[in-house]
C-alpha cells in the first residue's frame, strides 16, 4: 500500500509530506522536553564554536522557546 503524498506523514495538519516537524503535542505533556535536552542541544552549540548559554541566563530562556517553537510550531491565537 502507498501513502498518499498529499498528507502530511506526522499527523499535523498545515505541513507538508516532506516535514517531519512540527510534531503533534495534543493536550499531554512531552516529557522528552527537559532541561537535559537543553543543555545537550547548548552543548553542542558550545562545541562547535558558539557562545557557551549560562543555564541560569536568558539565552536558556531564548534557547527553550526556540527548540519548543520548532518541535511543537508557533502558538495560535
Amino acid at each position: 500500500m502507498t501513502q498518499d503524498a498529499s498528507q502530511p506523514t506526522n499527523g499535523h495538519q498545515g505541513t507538508t509530506p516532506d516535514r517531519a516537524y512540527p510534531v503533534r503535542r495534543g493536550d499531554r505533556i512531552d516529557y522528552r522536553f527537559t532541561d537535559g535536552l537543553l543543555t545537550e542541544v547548548a552543548d553542542v552549540l558550545a562545541a562547535r564554536g558558539y557562545p557557551t548559554i549560562d543555564p541560569n541566563g536568558g539565552d536558556h530562556e531564548e534557547l527553550a522557546f526556540a527548540l519548543w517553537n520548532f518541535i511543537y510550531g508557533r502558538p495560535t491565537r
